[in-house]
């Protein structure tokens, strides 16, 4: 399990930075600013999840990035076998796999 949690607090930042970069290449020049794909996509995802609800969008993501990392530390474990216990019951009801196949 820690080294999902691993791949997942790696990988995931590198595939979009990965997809920034690729959409960051071809940029026109508006207003004295360079646009790309990419700042479009920034400000639409910037947007919506200020439209969701300020506080919460602005806090949830780096929350769980934070609660990821204290669990990969070794922090609370308790506190992280429950929230694997949960995650593990919501999937086995979503996708009808046994809870203990989870993990």
């Amino acid at each position: 399990m820690a080294a999902t949690c691993a791949t997942h607090f790696i990988g995931i930042p590198m595939i979009v930075q990965a997809i920034a970069i690729l959409l960051a290449r071809p940029s026109v020049d508006r207003a004295g600013l360079p646009w790309s794909l990419c700042s479009l996509l920034v400000l639409a995802s910037l947007l919506y999840y200020l439209r969701l609800d300020l506080r919460l969008g602005l806090i949830i993501g780096p929350l769980f990035v934070v609660a990821e990392l204290g669990f990969l530390l070794g922090l609370r474990p308790a506190l992280r076998d429950a929230v694997m216990s949960a995650l593990a019951r919501r999937m086995a009801r979503r996708q009808r796999w046994p809870a203990h196949a989870i993990g």
